[in-house]
């Protein structure tokens, strides 16, 4: 009977939170920390395996990259880089889409792989 109680639990909070991320009610990164939190709280996970996540080295890789890309972002790197590919690109998609790899794998060979990618997500 306790099981099922924890299971119905599980299921709520899968529910809420899959509702709050499709009406986008908040920010992705709030709903997931939330969702964290609860299952912390309420005991269906042990405090350090909650948190556990944050020590790994691609989370950490991941959080730098969306803080240097926020900064590029806010200084206009990006808007003049991309600027500069669509004036050499033109209308040419798949030019365009050339110049784009280009790029994410020149910048490989100095930040991870899914950092250069995720530099280049919209």
């Amino acid at each position: 009977m306790v099981m099922d109680s924890q299971i119905l639990l599980m299921l709520s909070i899968l529910a809420v939170t899959i509702v709050l991320l499709a009406f986008e009610v908040f920010r992705i990164d709030i709903i997931a920390i939330l969702c964290m939190l609860t299952l912390g709280w309420l005991g269906m996970v042990k405090p350090m395996e909650a948190i556990s996540g944050f020590s790994s080295n691609a989370v950490i890789s991941m959080m730098a990259v969306m803080i240097m890309g926020q900064g590029l972002a806010k200084t206009g790197v990006l808007d003049k880089f991309s600027r500069s590919l669509l004036r050499i690109a033109g209308n040419d998609k798949p030019k365009l889409i050339g110049l784009a790899c280009a790029s994410v794998g020149f910048l490989s060979a100095f930040i991870q792989n899914a950092g250069a990618a995720a530099l280049f997500l919209p």
